[in-house]
């Protein structure tokens, strides 16, 4: 039986991309001094331009820049503003997957994230219950998921493990909810 959507295909898009507006982009993507000290150990600017990729999407939107995904061009070049080289020096860099899981597997460590997985998902499942009462809409419930999972460093997973923690904590609020109030026949 098939689910039901949750979210919309733009919806879920908006809330897992990074960041569009310019407001939002120097906020999250703004590298800090701590930040310059770590990218500044790369050798080539190539290296250091994907690596402060990298951490910038760790931050926000809280994912893993993907293998094959190519960021938006205005971040691509906002980040490397900063670092005073070519946005170019991405293509160089997106040619080596090896050196991107490399740099990830560095700056999770270095920065304490985490994977999410089964602990975390039993954990949110919980922890959706109390909030889940008072808020009822998904888009809602969904942006105080990603912005707890982001607070606490915790990777945000993919869409369809989204939709179903959200779908079993739905469906683990209805058979609560007829407990509480059993039907006699």
């Amino acid at each position: 039986m098939a689910r039901r959507q949750l979210l919309t295909d733009e919806q879920w898009a908006r809330l897992l991309a990074p960041p569009s507006d310019e407001r939002e982009i120097v906020r999250y993507w703004t590298l800090s001094r701590e930040d310059f000290d770590i990218i500044f150990r790369k050798r080539s600017d190539h290296s250091r331009l994907g690596f402060a990729l990298l951490l910038c999407y760790l931050r926000y939107p809280g994912r893993v820049l993907g293998a094959e995904e190519v960021p938006p061009g205005a971040l691509v070049s906002f980040v490397a503003r900063q670092l005073g080289v070519s946005p170019a020096e991405f293509i160089r860099y997106s040619r080596r997957d090896q050196t991107r899981r490399e740099q990830l597997a560095e700056l999770m460590e270095r920065l304490s994230y985490r994977s999410f997985d089964r602990a975390s998902f039993l954990h949110y499942l919980a922890w959706l219950t109390p909030i889940a009462q008072n808020v009822q809409r998904p888009d809602l419930l969904v942006e105080m998921l990603l912005e707890d999972l982001r607070r606490h460093r915790v990777l945000i997973p993919t869409r369809r493990m989204l939709e179903l923690l959200l779908h079993l904590h739905q469906a683990r609020s209805r058979a609560e909810r007829l407990d509480r109030f059993p039907v006699w026949k």
